[in-house]
C-alpha cells in the first residue's frame, strides 16, 4: 500500500535492502552446485518421507534440492540436519493433515 501511495519514497527506502538480497541470492547460487549432502541424511529424507507415508519420490527429490538450497543460502557447503527438517517442514506441509515432527494429539492413551 506504501508503494502506492508514494512510489518514489518506497524505492529508496527499500533499495539498499532488495541490493542486499540480491548480492545474498547470487552468492547462494554461485555456492550451490557445491554443496554437499551426505548419505546419511539422504537416508534420513528418505525415512522421513517413508515415515509420513509419501506416495512419490517427488517429496524426496524436491526435500534433497530444498536442504541444498538452504545450506547455500546460509553460507554452508554442507547440508545438516537442521536444513533438512526446515526443508521436511516446507515439503511435506500439504501432503499431511499435520505438520512434519509435530506430535500426534487425541487418540487413545496408553497406560504404564
Amino acid at each position: 500500500i506504501h508503494f502506492e501511495r508514494d512510489e518514489v519514497t518506497f524505492l529508496e527506502k527499500w533499495h539498499g535492502t532488495e541490493r542486499e538480497l540480491a548480492q545474498k541470492i547470487s552468492e547462494a547460487k554461485g555456492r550451490l552446485p557445491n554443496v554437499v549432502l551426505s548419505d546419511g541424511l539422504l537416508l534420513l529424507i528418505s525415512r522421513i518421507c517413508t515415515e509420513f507415508q509419501v506416495g512419490s519420490l517427488r517429496a524426496d527429490i524436491v526435500m534433497y534440492k530444498t536442504a541444498t538450497a538452504l545450506a547455500a543460502w546460509k553460507g554452508r557447503l554442507a547440508v545438516e540436519a537442521e536444513d533438512i527438517r526446515q526443508a521436511a517442514e516446507w515439503v511435506l506441509a500439504h501432503r499431511r493433515r499435520r505438520q512434519p515432527f509435530e506430535q500426534p494429539t487425541g487418540g487413545p492413551q496408553t497406560q504404564e
